[in-house]
């Protein structure tokens, strides 16, 4: 369903109020009301978090051998988690949480822990840079570790990854990626960690302060990249379970706006006969592609190709 005053659909919310004929009353993100045929369930819109976390270093004991290699045996304090922010996609509030003096003095993360442990049970998808191989490896055994349950299934978007998949550039690090791109969010210069890891709480307050700020960056770096990324989990999905399309109609997997008339701009066949119609959304520019109606070539009719030929 398109909205009558913006022309576009995307997370659209039920209001209490009902029109005259009995249809409900829906509020589009632009404000504008107006009475859908949508179906009343208890699905909601894709939960998409982005985040990011803070770490100490580890306390060792060594001797001075030359070698590289670390013994476990040489830990004396291990690393703790410091705190983390957060922030829903397109959402203006920013969250986060930091261990409080007393709890850095004792190296005790277990509260911050199971606050990152509760957003991310709530998600759908989860924006982080090198998420995969170091925020989500770093919380998994922290939750094993607490007696925390395995979050639901969320699926992630790495974007220092997808900086490799996508970019040939001098560095994929989120402080190049956002001064390269000129992006606003800059990454900030970090205080003083030793400080903030001893319980300083002037040096913890910086050390959020900068953890905020990488997310805002992160969110900004993701929505400029997206359109982009070759690979990406569609996210119209989640919203057609609940907000239907109408007839004719198509949905960006991306921003998940919807358009009333996709003017498709290339088409291309595959090895397997088949044809696919493909366009940049008006929205976000990202490709999108539909495969075109009776374009599906059977084993017959390739039998009989291959006979005329």
């Amino acid at each position: 369903m398109v909205c009558d005053k913006c022309f576009k659909s995307s997370f659209w919310k039920q209001t209490k109020k009902t029109a005259k004929n009995g249809r409900q009353i829906w509020k589009c993100r632009c404000k504008h009301e107006q009475a859908v045929d949508f179906v009343s369930v208890d699905i909601e819109p894709p939960n998409v978090l982005v985040f990011d976390i803070e770490q100490s270093k580890a306390l060792m004991r060594l001797y001075d051998t030359g070698k590289q290699y670390v013994s476990w045996k040489s830990i004396e304090k291990g690393k703790y988690v410091t705190g983390w922010a957060a922030k829903w996609l397109f959402d203006n509030k920013m969250m986060s949480m930091f261990v409080t003096p007393k709890e850095a003095k004792k190296r005790d993360e277990r509260r911050v822990v199971k606050g990152i442990h509760s957003l991310l049970n709530k998600a759908d998808v989860v924006i982080a840079h090198n998420g995969d191989g170091f925020d989500l490896k770093e919380l998994a055994p922290r939750f094993v570790k607490y007696g925390l349950q395995p979050c639901n299934r969320y699926t992630t978007v790495d974007t220092l990854k997808k900086s490799r998949q996508i970019f040939r550039i001098p560095s994929h690090s989120l402080a190049y990626l956002l001064k390269y791109f000129g992006l606003e969010n800059q990454k900030m210069k970090r205080g003083d960690t030793d400080a903030a890891e001893d319980g300083d709480a002037k040096a913890l307050k910086e050390d959020e302060k900068y953890c905020r700020q990488d997310v805002a960056g992160l969110e900004e770096l993701y929505l400029l990249m997206r359109p982009h990324m070759k690979t990406h989990p569609s996210l119209s999905y989640y919203l057609d379970m609940f907000q239907p399309l109408s007839k004719g109609d198509k949905r960006c997997p991306r921003c998940l706006e919807a358009i009333s008339v996709f003017k498709w701009t290339k088409q291309y066949r595959t090895p397997a006969g088949i044809v696919y119609e493909s366009c940049n959304c008006p929205s976000c520019g990202a490709v999108i592609r539909g495969q075109k109606k009776g374009s599906a070539v059977t084993m017959a009719d390739l039998a009989d190709m291959m006979l005329e030929n």
